[in-house]
This record gives C-alpha cells, sequence and structure tokens, in this order.
C-alpha cells in the first residue's frame, strides 16, 4: 500500500488546495536506480477559477525527482521561485526539495482525477498513484505535451525537448 502525508498547502485544503507526498520510492531502469516521489496535487477548481459549470476537485498524480532535476534544477527553481531564507541546496530536506520543484514544475504529470466529492477523486487518485509507482518508466517514457516532450523532459527540466532545442 502506497500512503500518502501532507506536504504543504491549506489548513483547509479541500476548500482551497493541498498536497500530498509518498515515501521515497525506487526503480531499476536501464541498469540504474531511479529515485521519485509520487505527489498528489489535489485543487478545489470552484475556488481556484469560480467556474462552477466544471467538477469541483481535481488531483493531479505526479512525479518528482530531485536527483533528475539535478543541482542547476533546483537552484533555477530557488532563484524562480523567490525563496529566499532557504537553505543551500545540500542542506535541503528530501521534501523541501520536492516542494520546490512541484511549485517551479519540475514533474511529469501520471494522471489526472476530476469529481464533484472529494473523498472519491482522492481514493481513486491514491489508487491510480499505486499502479502508476510500478509503472512509472512506461509513463515518463510517454509525450507530456503535442510537440513529444516526454516526462523524463520534464522532470529533467527540459519541456522544450521535443522541439529538438
Amino acid at each position: 500500500m502506497l500512503r500518502f502525508r501532507f506536504l504543504t498547502g491549506d489548513v483547509n485544503w479541500v476548500d482551497y488546495w493541498g498536497k500530498f507526498i509518498s515515501r521515497k520510492l525506487s526503480k531499476w531502469i536501464s541498469g540504474e536506480r531511479f529515485y521519485f516521489w509520487i505527489v498528489l496535487d489535489f485543487i478545489n477548481m470552484w475556488d481556484a477559477t469560480g467556474d462552477e459549470s466544471q467538477d469541483k476537485y481535481h488531483v493531479s498524480v505526479i512525479a518528482v525527482s530531485p536527483d533528475e532535476a539535478g543541482e542547476s534544477g533546483l537552484q533555477e527553481a530557488i532563484r524562480s521561485c523567490s525563496w529566499q531564507g532557504m537553505p543551500d541546496v545540500g542542506e535541503m530536506t528530501d521534501f523541501q526539495k520536492v516542494e520546490l520543484l512541484t511549485s517551479y514544475g519540475l514533474y511529469a504529470t501520471l494522471s489526472t482525477v476530476s469529481g464533484n466529492n472529494y473523498c472519491r477523486v482522492m481514493t481513486e487518485a491514491r489508487r491510480q498513484a499505486v499502479v502508476l509507482a510500478r509503472l512509472v518508466n512506461t509513463r515518463l517514457d510517454r509525450p507530456q505535451n503535442r510537440i513529444g516532450s516526454t516526462g523524463w523532459d520534464f522532470i529533467r527540466g527540459n519541456p522544450l525537448a521535443g522541439l529538438g532545442l
């Protein structure tokens, strides 16, 4: 069973937003150990957009890997997100790195779940996360955008790789 704990967000996350993190996961891919976390990024879409014609809750099941982002990706995220007062990259905890990368956008979306019942949406997102943690390499091999950039490109901080840049 894959369990999640609160990473960051509003105390009343059902009314606003919240992120939940798995334990550190690993998988052998091409003879190397790949370390990653699964994060459930929960958003109350009615509050976020004001549009009540859509499903109320949305959860993105995402994979984050500080190792793949590298120190340069973490430094760029710190600069972009204006995280002054944060410790140096070498002194950051894994949870701080994961939160920083999810805020900056260095992650791959594995799946999304939407609906009007937050319990059902979160249950389905957790169920999918268990399956996707085992299949992460096949999901990261797939294109994440219309120009062909893969999940690996997103995790490594190069979402324009599909353009051949």
